[in-house]
């Protein structure tokens, strides 16, 4: 009898830990299944505030650029410095005083913002300059006069960003993968100076005539999402 009872109390034992295997597993690939549908949606809430976010300083951007005009003040006569890293860079020596610098109070009134740590873009870029044509926007054609005064935000490999703000700007209905061009998007920090180069031109039919847009940028063998925003049509 006391062998008996011995075997039932082992079997019972198998049992329960068999049970409890099973329920475990089935609670770990319930809670994974979770953790990734709740990593998804942060992604796709924290794209719809950093695509938000962008667009708001490009056209903040955008209006500062329009303000110093209205007030007399050339292109030509803009500066760019900021407190940046590459602040610097942006020094126009034709601009002296506050009222002709976009990141001034007394001037365009807009605030520099950092790509990397205030709007969240991992290892973003961003770069202001006078030497690209975006086909379609302002006049068509081969000099300096053309060229348009443009802000690009490289946005890394975040395709799903770019098509978000694509979305947002009523390029597309849904998130699309973006247009994907052979381009390799740099150029020289805008001090006062534009310059036309036949190779920094943006020429695709989802593109042309659009002052704001994002795109694919193929280079080396490497893809990454360059974000643009026209701040002056010439």
């Amino acid at each position: 009898m006391i062998a008996k009872n011995h075997k039932n109390q082992a079997g019972n034992v198998f049992f329960l830990v068999m049970v409890a295997v099973l329920l475990f597993g089935a609670l770990m690939f319930t809670f994974s299944r979770g953790a990734r549908q709740g990593t998804d949606t942060m992604t796709d809430r924290r794209a719809d505030v950093v695509a938000s976010d962008l667009l708001n300083y490009a056209q903040r951007l955008e209006r500062a650029v329009s303000r110093l005009q209205q007030r007399g003040i050339s292109e030509s006569d803009m500066s760019f410095e900021h407190s940046g890293d590459d602040g610097d860079d942006y020094e126009n020596t034709d601009c002296t005083v506050a009222r002709c610098r976009i990141f001034s109070e007394s001037g365009g009134g807009a605030r520099y913002r950092d790509i990397t740590s205030e709007l969240a873009i991992s290892g973003g870029t961003q770069i202001i300059t006078g030497e690209w044509r975006i086909e379609g926007v302002g006049e068509d054609c081969a000099d300096d006069r053309c060229v348009e005064l443009t802000l690009f935000v490289n946005l890394g490999d975040n395709a799903r960003l770019c098509g978000r703000l694509n979305q947002m700007l009523r390029i597309t209905d849904t998130i699309e993968t973006p247009t994907v061009l052979t381009l390799n998007v740099t150029g020289a920090p805008f001090t006062g100076a534009f310059s036309h180069n036949p190779s920094r031109v943006i020429n695709h039919a989802t593109l042309n005539g659009r002052t704001a847009a994002c795109f694919g940028a193929t280079h080396d063998d490497e893809t990454s999402y360059i974000f643009y925003n026209v701040l002056l049509p010439r």
